[in-house]
């Protein structure tokens, strides 16, 4: 059974769910070399759209996050997100396309 040799934490990516759904789109799944992402809110912190519940389900081709408010309802609007990354050697373009989605200068990515 395959594993992971790397993980790293990827800073600072936004994402826009609508109805608190939001995919990191094709080539970011399991079957790209990615086992495993974990993900939480970074921003706001504040007002009406903190990203309080991020939920990650890694599917066959796709990584979808579901983000929720703290009461649990679907969170619609801009938020960024900090996730931890488990991947394989073959992973080079899912994790180059995770950091396409990294918003300025101050999004971090690093290989631990």
């Amino acid at each position: 059974m395959p594993h992971a040799t790397d993980h790293g934490p990827v800073s600072g990516l936004f994402i826009n769910p609508s109805n608190g759904n939001v995919s990191f789109g094709p080539g970011t799944g399991f079957d790209d070399g990615i086992f495993g992402i974990d993900c939480s809110g970074s921003f706001p912190r504040g007002g009406p759209d903190i990203p309080a519940q991020v939920v990650t389900e890694l599917q066959a081709t796709q990584t979808v996050l579901r983000v929720l408010h703290n009461n649990g309802t679907p969170l619609t609007g801009s938020v960024l997100v900090n996730c931890t990354i488990w991947f394989g050697p073959a992973a080079a373009p899912a994790v180059s396309q995770l950091r396409t989605l990294q918003r300025g200068p101050q999004a971090t990515v690093a290989r631990r």
